[in-house]
């Protein structure tokens, strides 16, 4: 996977999608976001396996794919970028 996306609108969108993962649950994925580049779009979505929250942004799509990562990693990789993040 490989896109070209604006920081504050990854940050939003992550901000939104956070709110449904568990930092202290035993089961990993619930503590990640999934990301899945396609079209000219990045879908950001979570679980904790009683609500699902899924949003998605513009992206400039170079190869389409898709990864899971940790929410709390991802944060600080946002926070600390300015202006268009590369995924």
């Amino acid at each position: 996977m490989q896109a070209l996306v604006q920081q504050k609108e990854f940050k939003q969108a992550l901000g939104l999608v956070k709110g449904a993962t568990n930092s202290h649950s035993a089961l990993p994925q619930l503590q990640g976001v999934y990301l899945k580049a396609a079209g000219d779009r990045l879908r950001l979505s979570a679980t904790d396996l009683e609500i699902q929250v899924t949003t998605s942004i513009p992206a400039l799509v170079a190869e389409p794919g898709e990864v899971a990562g940790r929410v709390r990693e991802l944060c600080a990789v946002v926070n600390a970028a300015k202006g268009e993040l590369t995924l």
